[in-house]
C-alpha cells in the first residue's frame, strides 16, 4: 500500500515536472515572440518617421 502510494506520488511529481518544463518553454517562446513583434513595430515606426520627412 505504501509503496503503491509512493509510486503514484512519484508519477504525479514526474508529470508535474514535465508540465513545468513545457510551460517554461512556452513562456520563453512567447517572450521571444513579443520581443520580435516589438522590434518589428519599432522598425515600422522608424520607416514611417523617415517617410514623413
Amino acid at each position: 500500500m505504501l509503496r503503491r502510494d509512493l509510486a503514484d506520488r512519484e508519477v504525479k511529481i514526474r508529470t508535474l515536472e514535465e508540465r513545468i518544463l513545457e510551460i517554461n518553454q512556452l513562456r520563453t517562446d512567447v517572450a521571444k515572440r513579443i520581443e520580435d513583434l516589438i522590434a518589428h513595430v519599432e522598425l515600422l515606426d522608424a520607416k514611417l518617421e523617415s517617410a514623413e520627412r
